[in-house]
Order: C-alpha cells, then structure tokens, then sequence
C-alpha cells in the first residue's frame, strides 16, 4: 500500500469528506489516484486489507479445487496449472511481505484467479466435478465469503443512508425563519406577507438526488422550492411559486393571485405553479446528469419537471426555499 503525501499548499479534496470544497487530501493512494485527510488514510489502508484477505481466500478457493482434482490432470496439464498457481503465490506473498500492494495488483490477482477457476470447472474440462466442488472446504468457505460480503455492504448502505440523513439539515436563514430538530424543521416566525428563505445546508453537483419534505404547516400564499447556485448569492431561481389550495375560493382569484406572485419574484428564471395543501409530502429530484429537477406531490400523485440550461445555470445547486405566512413549518423527512 503506497500513499503519497502531499504538503502543497491547494491540495485535492479528501474523498471521504463531508465537507464541501475541502482541501485536506493530504495522501493520495498510488493504486485508486484517489486522495484522503490523515482521518480517513487509515479506513482506506483498512479497506484495502480487507481486500486482499479477500484475495488470499479466493487463492485457498482455488487452491483447494485444484487439489481435489490432482488425479484428473495428466503431468504436462498438472505442471500448467501448477506454475500458474505457485506464479500467483509468490507474488503475493512477495507483495504482501513489504505490504507494498494497491489496488491494481488486488485486481490482476483476482482476475487471474477466477479465470483458473472457470478453466478448472469449465463443462468441456475433464476435471470437472461439480459435485466435489459441492462438498469441498473451499466452496462452503466462498460461499460463507460471499453471504458475508453481502450482509456487509447491506449494512453499511444503511449506515450512510443514515449518516447522510443525519448531516442533511436547512441552514443560510435570510429572514424570520427558526429552526427545531437539529436543523431538521423549518418555521416562519415573522409578520404575514414578509417572505423568508433558508437553504438545504447539502450542495449537488453529480449523480440523481432525492429530497423529501413535509409541508406540516402551510398557508402561503407566495412562497417557494426549487434550486439556487450555491456559490452565487445574486443566483436566479429555478423551481416552482407554490400556494395552498383553498377550498371554495374563486378561480379568477386563485390566478389573480398567482400573478401577483410570479410579478413579484423577479428572481425567477424558469418556474411553475403548485398548489400544495397542508400535511402534504413533496419529493424534490435533484438531477444534474440529465439538467432537470422534479417535484413530486405523493399526496396528489403527481409530478412536474423543469429542465436546466447548464450553460446558463451552472453546477453545484442548493435547494432554496422561501416562506410568506407565520407558522408555516416545514419538515425534512
């Protein structure tokens, strides 16, 4: 395992930070090119220990099968098989001696194994038994490998769904706006009419993201969620002026109204209309690989997309959100 450290003064960003535009990659692994902080070198050295006990196990998998089909083999298959097998031994103990091993040779020596290993069970292979294979040490060991190994990456998919839940939280309050619950709800607490904004505190520049909010309080008559450019503060808005449906009130109004909204955010550059009714959840989809951002009402059932002139509105967003109504609270879920 060969890390470099790195003493420049604009260093790459750690991978494993929360942090955004960190600049702590102090070591930057020689297999992956990836760079860490002195926090998290030691979880990726780890990592990469992990992998090659993986290694050594798949080796002893094959290993064993080889073994058990010794008497199959004539002499000038068996010395084929052999040296390949002692090749691949050596070098990894050789490797693992001055633990000077990346991911690059724990990728080589996986694939030279497996391939060993089809050859040695292949249907058209005189040496074939399946069920020898069965009942060998080496099988019920890969196969306890392999339930491990999948009840171990369930685990920790639960654990960072949580732990990105818990760091996700509204933050950068411009108004009458307290949070409760660690970040986790949003209030207006200010005159009617008097809009209010925060932000999510988390900044989205790739993959497909998915936000969730429950409107528990909601009377605004001019409030709204979309996105802003995080590092912009006289960023335009893309999202949607939402209201709540009043029951019984005039239709010419409820556009009257509307208008008077969409005349008044002249920071909007692309928006909708949605009516959202009190105890209502909504889905925001962040998708920056295919520019566009969706609300979806799960109360109605339905959804409404906007589509982002990255050109125009570049990478990283935050979601914005504002408010116009005391008491109206807001809930991340």
């Amino acid at each position: 395992m060969l890390f470099i450290f790195s003493r420049l003064n604009n260093n790459p960003p750690c991978v494993r930070c929360e942090l955004i535009d960190n600049s702590n990659g102090l070591y930057t692994c020689n297999g992956c090119r990836s760079s860490f902080c002195s926090n998290h070198i030691e979880d990726h050295s780890n990592e990469l220990r992990n992998s090659f006990e993986c290694i050594i196990n798949e080796y002893n998998i094959v290993h064993d099968i080889f073994c058990n089909y010794k008497q199959n083999f004539n002499d000038s298959q068996w010395k084929i098989y052999e040296k390949k097998i002692n090749d691949i031994k050596f070098e990894i103990d050789k490797k693992q001696e001055k633990l000077n091993y990346s991911e690059k040779d724990l990728d080589k020596w996986m694939k030279q194994l497996k391939k060993i290993k089809i050859q040695l069970t292949s249907p058209n292979s005189s040496i074939n038994k399946f069920d020898h294979l069965l009942k060998s040490k080496g099988f019920q060991i890969y196969i306890s490998l392999v339930l491990s190994i999948l009840i171990g990456y369930c685990i920790s998919l639960i654990l960072i769904r949580n732990k990105s839940f818990s760091h996700t939280q509204f933050s950068d309050i411009n108004g009458s706006i307290q949070l409760f619950e660690n970040g986790h709800v949003a209030e207006h607490n200010g005159q009617d009419s008097h809009s209010s904004s925060f932000r999510i505190n988390q900044i989205y520049s790739n993959n497909i993201n998915h936000v969730q909010l429950l409107f528990e309080k909601f009377s605004s008559s001019k409030a709204f969620i979309g996105i802003i450019q995080s590092k912009n503060e006289q960023s335009t808005l893309h999202g949607w002026s939402i209201h709540n449906h009043r029951p019984g009130e005039d239709s010419i109004f409820q556009l009257l109204r509307k208008f008077y909204s969409f005349l008044f955010s002249s920071q909007l550059k692309s928006y909708e209309i949605q009516d959202i009714n009190e105890g209502a959840t909504i889905e925001i989809v962040i998708d920056c690989i295919n520019s566009k951002i969706v609300l979806k009402n799960t109360q109605t059932n339905t959804h409404s997309e906007l589509n982002i002139d990255q050109e125009e509105f570049r990478l990283p967003w935050q979601i914005y959100i504002s408010l116009n109504h005391y008491g109206d609270r807001i809930h991340l879920q």
